[in-house]
């Protein structure tokens, strides 16, 4: 059962990222940072903070109680619950919701999503936290993968962006005069069918590659089947998770741990919600690249 404020349930699935949302497939916008992440399993030994202030944030927003969200992000909670009431006592009041975090299965499951909030108004609600608000805030959501997804997830023509700034200000909660701000997105057909075909391109390309790998007896096939994108590399929010691997040099670029086995939720989905693979993907042909990647790039 979903947490909602104000004592409502709902049905719903688990709280966090689902197996095939936009997070996995925008990785490939640079195809070694995917294969670091989905087929090897690569970590930065320390999260970012604003990562877990997101989390702690949407918790809260979500219903959960301060004492379990202090206890997943005990560093976190001061700020987080400053900013969740920011956004409840200065933000525009939340419909009523029919789902939190409701997770979704798009285009023949190539695609997951999990909308923040979906509304009896006929609309769903993402939460985003930022320092600043951007002139250009309005083009860049409007075709935001994600929050395309999430519409045509929740089947409605209207995404909320709900971004609340970080800021501190002089209002007694620290905000600044105007910490909330909402971006209307209208879901179109046109945009459902970019993402719908941004998608496809997506699982074409990773069976071209994952069959590169797991057919090669080479070891440069590896590198070129999954090249850094330099453009990538750096964005105006600083740099990539994998930016010391790559480029770095010790101790930064030590700095990152293996795990026992690369992440599979992607592949097999859920327990509770089995996904197939697209194309002619298979589970082995993803195991026999995952394990050439790991044993070529880190004896693993």
């Amino acid at each position: 059962m979903a947490i909602l404020p104000k004592g409502e349930t709902v049905n719903t699935g688990v709280i966090g990222g689902s197996p095939r949302g936009w997070t996995f497939i925008s990785r490939a916008a640079c195809w070694r940072k995917f294969a670091l992440c989905y087929l090897v399993g690569l970590y930065h030994h320390f999260t970012k903070d604003y990562f877990d202030l997101g989390s702690a944030f949407h918790a809260l927003m979500e219903g959960m109680s301060p004492e379990r969200v202090g206890q997943l992000y005990p560093e976190q909670l001061t700020e987080a619950q400053r900013l969740e009431a920011i956004r409840r006592t200065k933000g525009p009041p939340l419909g009523k919701a029919v789902a939190i975090e409701r997770e979704h299965i798009l285009f023949d499951a190539k695609m997951t999503s999990k909308p923040d909030r979906e509304e009896e108004a006929g609309v769903a609600r993402d939460y985003k936290t930022a320092f600043n608000f951007s002139d250009h805030d309005q083009k860049r959501w409007d075709v935001a993968g994600g929050i395309i997804g999430e519409g045509v997830a929740a089947r409605v023509t209207t995404m909320l962006v709900d971004i609340t700034s970080k800021r501190r200000g002089k209002g007694s909660l620290g905000e600044t005069d105007k910490p909330v701000k909402i971006v209307s997105v209208q879901v179109t057909t046109k945009k459902a069918e970019a993402l719908a075909a941004h998608v496809d391109d997506f699982w074409a390309q990773l069976e071209q590659r994952v069959r590169k790998v797991a057919n090669s007896k080479h070891p440069t096939a590896l590198t070129r089947a999954f090249p850094p994108n330099l453009n990538a590399c750096v964005d105006h929010y600083g740099p990539c998770d994998y930016y010391e691997h790559c480029w770095g040099k010790p101790p930064e670029s030590l700095l990152y741990r293996v795990a026992e086995k690369a992440p599979d939720r992607w592949v097999t989905g859920r327990d509770e919600t089995p996904l197939k693979l697209p194309g002619k993907l298979t589970t082995k042909l993803v195991s026999d690249a995952s394990t050439k990647l790991r044993k070529a790039w880190f004896k693993k």
